[in-house]
């Protein structure tokens, strides 16, 4: 004979007398229900490795077969309430993190329960519940430990406001302990797979209802040691539209961060160059991917990282770029391999802003250009002017090479802001007529083959981006 649990022989008090096959009338169902119930406080103990689980099915399938589920789920529902009821009271008087360490002990030692309550009522489970509409046993369960646990009026806001707080902690460089947040933010999510989901009827709608405390009136202030302000209107429609892990942390954690972004990056902006300032954000940016992936649910990931990527590049990047001071024409200028190459791949993270690096490369290019231009002394010297404009090319080429992945949108952006200052007037065209001549006649004489293929597509790509010649 199974046991549940599989562990002891000797048999506990709770025997069931043997039920005949022959209708089991109201008084019969009671003395079924008194066994069950029994052997359901037994489970909750965990002493539940001698209970005979052939003689447990058995009761809850004679109830089922003879018309009395309502009497068996009821008191089911009833019993489950009953011993959360008692668990509610240890974990509401906790506070700070000793509230998140009970409620994830109870938490994990009711699913155990109840899996094992859930495998006893299996068959109820497959035919009074789906024929009535109900919850199965197990999500009944998690229903009610939300209402009865979570929704506690001495622990819902305080809940809520410790796991913000533990947030708000590790991004100030203190240390929380994440596995116990992944612990509560998946228990949350859990707790709310089933939001919604599908019509309830009866008693099952009665467990979907707002916790007691919601529609109570608003208290004047707010403690993390008390009961909060929860009950108010603007609370109670969050709580009834949105999952539990949305309500209770997700939405309030996504406010908070688009507020800490937003003032971090406004002070970090004031206070540091733009390659600090570029630095300091690709670390908060992969702190925010660490946390991520340390306690929040999946569905949260792009979420706050989009976000962040808002607060920190989007609302700041024309800013980034037009710097006058450690801009993006300083960093071109001092040729800051490292600092554009970091600009780049934290803009690539928000495709809208990859146009004003570009731009600022092709007005950095067209205004070096344009300073050779007005050079006259280099002007009047074709070779000296056509050995400028290669060492421009070979920066910005290098550059896009090294910092920006060989970006092609980028080569396309150099290209146009050769064209636009090479053909301003003919001095680029005479340059290169002259170059290219100086170089049949001169320069390439005595070089070896390799040296002389090199100068000459160089020649041939400043050429190219004359009028009509490419």
């Amino acid at each position: 004979m199974s046991r549940i649990g599989g562990l002891g022989s000797k048999k506990l008090n709770v025997r069931i007398s043997a039920i005949t096959r022959n209708q089991v009338d109201g008084s019969a169902a009671d003395k079924m229900w008194t066994s069950l119930r029994e052997a359901l406080d037994q489970i909750f103990v965990h002493n539940s490795s001698t209970l005979s689980f052939e003689e447990l099915y058995g009761y809850g399938y004679k109830l089922c077969i003879h018309k009395h589920g309502e009497k068996l789920y009821t008191g089911v529902s009833d019993t489950l309430t009953e011993h959360l009821t008692r668990k509610s009271k240890i974990v509401s008087i906790q506070s700070g993190d000793t509230l998140l360490e009970e409620l994830r002990r109870v938490w994990e030692d009711f699913k155990l329960v109840l899996s094992n309550i859930k495998d006893v009522l299996m068959y109820m489970d497959k035919t009074f519940v789906m024929s009535h509409n109900k919850l199965t046993v197990y999500d009944l369960g998690l229903h009610l430990f939300l209402h009865t646990i979570v929704y506690n009026e001495n622990v819902c806001d305080r809940l809520k406001a410790i796991l913000l707080k533990n947030v708000s902690l590790e991004r100030s460089g203190q240390m929380i302990d994440r596995d116990l947040m992944r612990a509560i933010t998946h228990m949350l999510h859990e707790l709310g797979k089933n939001h919604h989901s599908g019509s309830t009827t009866g008693s099952t709608a009665a467990l979907l209802k707002q916790p007691s405390w919601a529609s109570k009136p608003s208290s004047s202030s707010q403690s993390t040691n008390g009961p909060s302000n929860a009950s108010s209107k603007g609370d109670q429609t969050k709580i009834d539209s949105e999952s539990p892990y949305e309500a209770m942390f997700e939405l309030d954690f996504l406010n908070e961060s688009r507020e800490f972004y937003s003032s971090e990056s406004t002070y970090f902006l004031q206070n540091a160059t733009v390659p600090d300032y570029l630095q300091k954000i690709e670390k908060r940016l992969e702190e925010e991917q660490a946390r991520c992936d340390a306690y929040l649910v999946v569905n949260t990931h792009p979420k706050v990282i989009g976000i962040a990527e808002h607060e920190l590049i989007t609302n700041h990047a024309c800013t980034l770029v037009s710097n006058e001071t450690s801009g993006c024409r300083s960093m071109f200028n001092l040729e800051s391999i490292s600092d554009l190459k970091r600009m780049y791949a934290l803009f690539s993270r928000v495709d809208s802003t990859l146009p004003l690096l570009r731009d600022a490369m092709g007005a950095t290019i067209k205004a070096i250009g344009d300073t050779i231009l007005q050079d006259r002394e280099v002007v009047k010297a074709p070779i000296s002017f056509v050995d400028a404009v290669m060492k421009v090319r070979a920066k910005f080429t290098h550059t896009i090479e090294m910092a920006f992945e060989n970006d092609k949108r980028s080569q396309k952006k150099m290209k146009e802001a050769f064209e636009d200052f090479m053909n301003i007037d003919g001095t680029s065209a005479r340059s290169l007529a002259d170059y290219s001549d100086d170089m049949l006649k001169n320069s390439l004489r005595g070089v070896n083959e390799q040296e002389a293929d090199s100068r000459m597509d160089k020649f041939v790509d400043l050429f190219r981006y004359l009028t009509g010649m490419a």
